[in-house]
């Protein structure tokens, strides 16, 4: 899938965001998709939570579960704090994958 350049935009300031840690590799690379379908979303791992924005693996792999790219905003199924800006999301989740 190729992003609109909004997304794109979006990436590369979840890059910028990342690149001021000290846990940042600029050599690791990371695969994101993005679901838009609760059903789809479910079938690529158990959701213990079932309000998480978005999942990782041990592969690199980051899937956000709702977004509106037009927006630049990804959402949850929770009550509360559902809603978080794609780029802190896209950051937020390459934290939780492996560095190499």
């Amino acid at each position: 899938m190729i992003f609109p350049s909004n997304v794109t935009d979006e990436i590369k300031c979840s890059l910028i965001l990342l690149s001021k840690s000290e846990i940042y590799n600029p050599n690791t690379q990371y695969n994101i998709y993005i679901s838009n379908n609760d059903f789809r979303y479910r079938i690529i791992g158990p959701d213990l939570t079932n309000g998480s924005f978005a999942r990782t693996n041990i592969f690199n792999n980051i899937v956000l579960r709702n977004c509106n790219q037009s927006f630049q905003i990804c959402f949850s199924n929770s009550k509360e704090y559902n809603e978080r800006s794609l780029s802190g999301l896209i950051a937020h989740e390459i934290t939780h994958c492996k560095y190499t």
